[in-house]
């Protein structure tokens, strides 16, 4: 584990970065780091994002407010092997009445490769156990940096998307006549049929199909 930490703001959202080398004790039978110390990644990196809130969560019980772990995910796309150094980028995605929720991002340091994406979803609750509406001192923390990266990423606002087209075609509005000229043509193509069908538009099947296949003409 590193003490390294930093932060980046992408995609309108302001992300702690955290550092940390794989140990023999992190990986098992197969070498690569056993699929449930990625949760203790995911802690580490939620723990320095607050810690550049520069409110910790010691901080918060301190007020008598806990946020207990109510939902994890993630998804594992390339393994992680001893001695890795593994980037791990952290950023509250979603702030709710009662709950928050982070999401994360893991890439072996050096390489733009994505390894494993997770979330983890927060409840709050009173020192008795006892669900609450986040505070408005805490969300207001939370909130001030989400609105930072929104006003300070460039790629917060998505450009419009654009209908696919052809390559050689400048633009989609080309792509689409020539789509459509392209179906007006195929639609007047007719199949052959036999003599005294009335509906050019059948299916013309092969002779594999026809009655009598095999017998000598």
């Amino acid at each position: 584990m590193t003490d390294e930490t930093d932060f980046i703001i992408e995609d309108g959202h302001f992300k702690a970065v955290t550092r940390y080398r794989v140990l023999y004790a992190d990986t098992d039978l197969m070498g690569v780091v056993n699929n449930a110390h990625y949760f203790r990644f995911f802690e580490q990196g939620r723990g320095e994002y607050l810690r550049l809130l520069d409110f910790p969560y010691v901080k918060i019980e301190e007020k008598g407010i806990r946020t207990p772990l109510t939902e994890a995910w993630a998804h594992y796309y390339l393994p992680f092997r001893y001695d890795d150094l593994i980037r791990v980028e952290c950023w509250l995605s979603q702030v709710k009445n009662a709950s928050f929720r982070f999401d994360y991002q893991l890439y072996l340091e050096g390489s733009p490769k994505l390894h494993v994406t997770g979330r983890t979803l927060h409840a709050t609750v009173n020192l008795e156990g006892k669900v609450v509406k986040i505070p408005d001192w805490l969300t207001e923390i939370l909130n001030t940096r989400l609105e930072r990266a929104k006003a300070l990423s460039e790629s917060w606002a998505p450009p419009p998307r654009k209908a696919p087209c052809r390559a050689g075609w400048p633009d989609a509005a080309s792509a689409r006549v020539h789509r459509q000229s392209w179906r007006a043509s195929f639609s007047q193509i007719r199949a052959p049929c036999r003599p005294g069908r009335a509906s050019a538009r059948r299916i013309w099947r092969p002779r594999t199909h026809r009655k009598g296949f095999g017998q000598p003409d």
